[in-house]
């Protein structure tokens, strides 16, 4: 893959791992870091023109590994009153490389809760990031994601109700339709 793209000037980093961290369990740490270190080597050996980073699933694994990376990737999905604090912490163990919020966001789908309020608090959940993003110092922000998903065919969601918490996490419904957080990206900009 690494040979056939990195020409592509569409590319502008590798992602060596989505949430690299949730194989440590399975894989042990060591292990799993050895893994990541490796295929960091060989991706720069065939693209040393790259950007190269890790997905990791929290700010807290994100502190991992911050010497194989030219940037910091990590998601939060926790409350934005606390995501400064959490944002410090990794900021201070990333030995001032960028930071990237890769990935966050809400579900706008809950048992019983009705889907009107369930989207005003997407969309509340959305500027309060944002405005957290605004007075950090990262490098950016990607919102997960645009769309909901007509389906959900990952292994690790089973149950029904997890499916459809993944499947209605976009800030356009699964027919193009905005929900009110779209409206905060046409404002940006």
């Amino acid at each position: 893959i690494v040979p056939a793209l990195a020409q592509h000037r569409g590319l502008l980093a590798w992602d060596i791992k989505n949430e690299a961290d949730r194989d440590d369990k399975a894989n042990g740490v060591a292990l799993n870091h050895a893994w990541l270190r490796h295929v960091a080597n060989e991706i720069r050996s065939l693209d040393p023109n790259h950007l190269l980073t890790i997905g990791w699933s929290t700010p807290e694994a994100a502190a991992a590994l911050t010497d194989v990376v030219d940037f910091v990737s990590y998601h939060d999905y926790g409350a934005p009153a606390s995501y400064p604090q959490r944002l410090a912490t990794l900021q201070s163990a990333a030995g001032g490389k960028p930071l990237v919020l890769s990935e966050f966001g809400r579900s706008t789908w809950k048992w019983l809760l009705p889907k009107s309020w369930l989207e005003g608090e997407q969309a509340d959940y959305v500027a309060a990031m944002m405005a957290a993003q605004t007075q950090a110092e990262t490098a950016g922000e990607l919102i997960w994601t645009l769309y909901d998903f007509t389906t959900v065919p990952l292994p690790e969601y089973r149950f029904p109700w997890q499916k459809a918490v993944q499947a209605h996490m976009g800030i356009l419904d699964s027919a193009g339709v905005p929900k009110p957080a779209a409206n905060y990206f046409a404002a940006v900009p």
